[in-house]
């Protein structure tokens, strides 16, 4: 029963930094059913950032329900910040809700209406918050293609997808000034890299120790991507040597291993679609080497170059189509993965100086790119998922990197301007979604796209034209 004197305490929660923020709002008695309070952050005195509110009925300095209390999202907007920027920004700061430190995992998916009972950030509240969110994915009907259960899920393409788009948006916000978000996106890289690694598979063949993962070879050479992105992004733009140096010995392991395995005939892993990720993973761990020691291993350049050379000539064979095996589900998404493996390669045949190789490659990249751009991944009638990419909750970023890498090493196009332009149009209203009822989930995936609207933002833009 509520008492005189009682009144609601509302916790507000820097979602990037933790820093805690209190008011007190006097309850009136009797209490009606339905309180309405009316918050500015003026009243608060909150500055711009991401928010978790909580919402405990208090007396004198006892919560009355400190293991069910309520709570919300709240999204503080600077004056004049940009929709991109604040998309961005209140997308990465959820990721805090789906993080469970008991599993050392980030939840695969996170249901677009946030739970209004417990607290993901009290242990003793946690468990209702918990409960009720398995409540609101019943709700929800939803079903995952593995089988398991999102909050019990480590799907290793998607610790991929979301850590590569969290370390491109880590380096975004230190170039704008933005050192808190910034901070928060590396520490779920770190995150994920130590799940990762976590679930790591030791093997020793003839003798040599390696390191593999669980899934199919085509998700272990993204993930070896992932270690390696990690570790050249905390040394050269965080400056945090100790912790790449910890990652040399595992990516050795994962590298080698990779580097030892057959990779003919094509369609190496799972069908031709997942080729280009094969190459990715091995040229990453090829520019990797170099950066660590200085210089090149040419055994391992040989094996690069060798798979790069055959997908080249099957992609220019082929104008372009590489989907073999993946009609529907994958229209497309093979030619892609062919342009992601081969600009990495060509780095490799520049650095190298196989100019051979290198207009070979170049060839073989804008046949890939003219089939994107003739077809928009529709040859079979499907969904157009290339721009605006179908998969904008899991490969945007990593498609927003190859245009932006293709204009590095050919010049400025203004056809890959205008994809760019409009790679993320198919998504921009998803920010409306999520706080919908409709049912709309935010995937670790989904991480994927922040740098690629982060790096479209106004605030990004002009930061880059003042430099």
């Amino acid at each position: 029963k509520v008492k005189a004197g009682d009144y609601l305490r509302f916790t507000f929660r820097n979602i990037f930094t933790n820093e805690l923020t209190y008011y007190k709002y006097p309850v009136k008695t009797p209490l009606s059913a339905e309180t309405r309070v009316i918050l500015t952050a003026e009243n608060v005195n909150l500055k711009a950032s991401s928010y978790h509110v909580r919402v405990d009925l208090m007396r004198g300095n006892q919560s009355l329900s400190p293991g069910a209390p309520g709570g919300c999202p709240v999204y503080v907007s600077r004056e004049g910040e940009s929709p991109k920027h604040q998309f961005v920004s209140f997308n990465a700061s959820r990721l805090a809700y789906t993080w469970d430190d008991k599993q050392g995992i980030y939840y695969q998916t996170l249901p677009g209406v946030l739970i209004p009972s417990g607290d993901p950030f009290d242990p003793l509240a946690r468990p209702v918050y918990e409960y009720a969110m398995r409540l609101e994915f019943n709700r929800i009907g939803y079903y995952d293609w593995t089988g398991r259960h999102p909050m019990e899920n480590c799907i290793p393409e998607a610790q991929h997808d979301g850590g590569a788009g969290l370390i491109r948006a880590a380096g975004a916000f230190r170039q704008l000034g933005e050192t808190d978000r910034a901070l928060f996106c590396e520490q779920a890289v770190k995150r994920i890299v130590n799940a990762v690694l976590a679930r790591k598979v030791e093997t020793n063949e003839n003798g040599q120790p390696g390191l593999t993962f669980y899934g199919p070879r085509q998700q272990h050479t993204i993930l070896l991507k992932l270690i390696c992105d990690a570790c050249i992004y905390f040394r050269d733009v965080v400056g945090d040597k100790e912790y790449a140096e910890k990652l040399y010995e595992p990516i050795k392991l994962l590298g080698d291993y990779q580097m030892a395995q057959p990779n003919t005939p094509l369609g190496i892993s799972e069908g031709k679609v997942y080729d280009g990720r094969i190459l990715v993973g091995i040229s990453n761990y090829c520019l990797t080497e170099n950066a660590i020691t200085g210089e090149f291993n040419r055994e391992h350049v040989k094996t690069v170059l060798d798979l790069a050379r055959r997908m080249s000539e099957h992609t220019i064979l082929h104008n372009g189509w590489y989907d073999n095996g993946g009609m529907r589900g994958h229209d497309g998404y093979g030619t892609m993965n062919v342009l992601w493996g081969l600009l990495t390669a060509r780095k490799i045949t520049i650095a190298t100086e196989e100019d051979d190789l290198a207009e070979l490659f170049e060839k073989a990249i804008f046949t890939a790119f003219d089939f994107l751009d003739r077809t928009n991944s529709t040859i079979t009638g499907y969904i157009p998922q290339w721009i605006p990419s179908r998969y904008g909750r899991w490969c945007t970023g990593d498609m927003y990197w190859m245009l932006n890498e293709m204009e590095r090493q050919f010049g400025e196009d203004e056809n890959i301007q205008w994809y760019r332009l409009h790679l993320c149009d198919g998504d921009i209203s998803y920010l409306t979604k999520l706080i919908s009822r409709y049912g709309i989930t935010l995937s670790l995936n989904s991480a994927n796209a922040l740098p690629a609207y982060l790096m479209e933002c106004e605030e990004y833009k002009k930061t880059i034209r003042n430099e």
